[in-house]
């Protein structure tokens, strides 16, 4: 996207990098989390394990810090549980 004016011109690059959609689908799990810890009462204080059928390797640490959570393992479906 390119905006112009009199006096500069500005452009953007909007292509989705592989690194772009990873981190669109970290955030996405993190708010599937969050959802799923809400829905079973769960404060943000309590510590969690976390299965998920698949996630972003790279931001494994990140998404662990983000939710509280104590594991982050891959299995068959999404389940949040208190420690």
């Amino acid at each position: 996207a390119v905006v112009t004016n009199d006096q500069s011109q500005v452009s953007l690059d909007t292509t989705l990098t592989p690194e772009l959609q990873d981190e669109g689908k970290m955030r996405d799990l993190i708010r599937d989390i969050q959802g799923l810890r809400k829905k079973q009462g769960l404060a943000q204080t309590d510590t969690i394990n976390v299965i998920t059928p698949a996630y972003p390797l790279q931001f494994r640490q990140e998404i662990i810090n983000k939710v509280g959570a104590n594991s982050l393992e891959i299995g068959d479906t999404l389940l949040v549980t208190k420690v």
